[in-house]
C-alpha cells in the first residue's frame, strides 16, 4: 500500500557543486529517487545548464506539460536543460517536491535559486579543494539565509570538520558513499531525514 501524500504541498530543493565533478548530480538524483521510490512523493527533477548528464538514462517515452517535454524515469519526471522561465513555470504548477540540479554554484539562475526553500552544497574541504568551498560559502553569506543552506563533503574527518568550522563558522557534514542513486534505502539517506521533513 502506497503512503499517502504527507503534509508537504510543495517543496523546492536546490543542489549545487562548488566545482564540476564533486558529485552534485549523483546526490540530487539519489535524493529525488529516494523521495519517490521510498517516501512515495511526486517528484519533479530539473537539470539546469546547457548540457545534460542525464540523456544516457532517459528512455524514449515523454510526456508534455504546457508544451514542455518531460521525461518520466522510474516514477520521477525529468525536465532537461530548461530555460529559467520554463523551470519557474513548472515549479509554480507542480504539486509535489521539486529537486533542482543547478550544477556548479553560480549567478546564472538567480530567480530560480531564490524560490528554493533548501539549498544543498556539495564540495570538498581537503586542502586542494578548500578554496572553491570557501568562495562558495562567502558568496552564500552575502545573499542567502544561512539557515536554508546545508553543506556536505566527501571524506570528512572529524578534525578537518572542526578546524573548518573554527575558521569559517560553517559545519560541513559528510556524505555517505551512494553506489546506486536509483536504489536507495532509508538507511542510505538518514543524513538528510531532518531537512527533508522540515517545513
Amino acid at each position: 500500500m502506497k503512503k499517502k501524500s504527507r503534509w508537504i504541498h510543495k517543496k523546492i530543493m536546490g543542489f549545487y557543486g562548488t566545482k564540476e565533478g564533486v558529485g552534485c548530480t549523483h546526490l540530487a538524483l539519489s535524493v529525488a529517487n529516494y523521495l519517490h521510490s521510498v517516501e512515495k512523493w511526486k517528484v519533479l527533477y530539473l537539470e539546469m545548464g546547457k548540457f545534460s548528464q542525464l540523456y544516457p538514462l532517459i528512455q524514449q517515452q515523454v510526456v508534455t506539460c504546457d508544451d514542455v517535454i518531460l521525461y518520466p524515469y522510474l516514477g520521477v519526471q525529468y525536465l532537461i536543460c530548461p530555460t529559467e522561465k520554463e523551470a519557474m513555470q513548472q515549479c509554480e504548477r507542480f504539486d509535489g517536491i521539486v529537486v533542482i540540479d543547478f550544477g556548479v554554484w553560480g549567478e546564472t539562475f538567480k530567480k530560480l535559486q531564490g524560490i528554493c526553500q533548501r539549498n544543498v552544497v556539495l564540495g570538498g574541504i581537503q586542502r586542494w579543494e578548500h578554496e572553491a568551498y570557501v568562495t562558495c560559502i562567502n558568496k552564500n553569506k552575502k545573499r542567502n539565509d544561512m539557515a536554508q543552506m546545508e553543506y556536505y563533503s566527501r571524506q570528512v574527518k572529524g578534525s578537518l570538520q572542526v578546524s573548518f568550522y573554527k575558521e569559517h563558522h560553517v559545519w560541513i557534514r559528510p556524505v555517505p558513499q551512494i553506489a546506486d542513486p536509483f536504489a536507495l534505502k532509508k538507511k542510505d539517506i538518514v543524513f538528510f531525514e531532518q531537512w527533508l521533513h522540515t517545513k
